[in-house]
């Protein structure tokens, strides 16, 4: 008598298209997690940054007080400072009729991949050392 034929396992070109499929899968994911992953990495600089130049305007807040700065005094507060912080004053700037002079500030704190963080305030203060 004839022994019938036995399915025993999966022949070769069944592995070979379930690997395929299965490799086709990892890699679109390995896509999406590495974008989520550098977005991630990006977010937490960009946090790091912001938090730098929030640190410098505190700096600077608190030598405003009570007359303001003039913009050498600013600008030698913030040369005082240091680390990647860069900054911009522009100067004398009068808000509203009836409101005291002082200087507009932006701070920018580069961060990953030719990014920069971004703030600006005024300042109060005159030319008058």
């Amino acid at each position: 008598m004839r022994r019938a034929l036995q399915n025993d396992g999966f022949t070769l070109i069944e592995v070979l298209v379930a690997m395929v499929i299965l490799g086709i899968m990892i890699v679109a994911f390995m896509n999406v997690f590495g974008t989520a992953f550098t977005n991630i990495f990006l977010s937490g600089q960009r946090d790091h940054a912001f938090a730098q130049a929030s640190e410098v305007l505190e700096v600077v807040y608190d030598a405003q007080r009570p007359a303001g700065l003039s913009h050498s005094a600013l600008s030698t507060l913030l040369n005082s400072i240091g680390g990647n912080v860069q900054y911009d004053i522009v100067s004398p700037i009068t808000p509203m009729t009836g409101m005291s002079e002082g200087h507009k500030l932006t701070i920018r704190v580069p961060y990953g991949f030719g990014r920069t963080a971004i703030l600006e305030t005024f300042v109060r203060g005159d030319d008058n050392d």
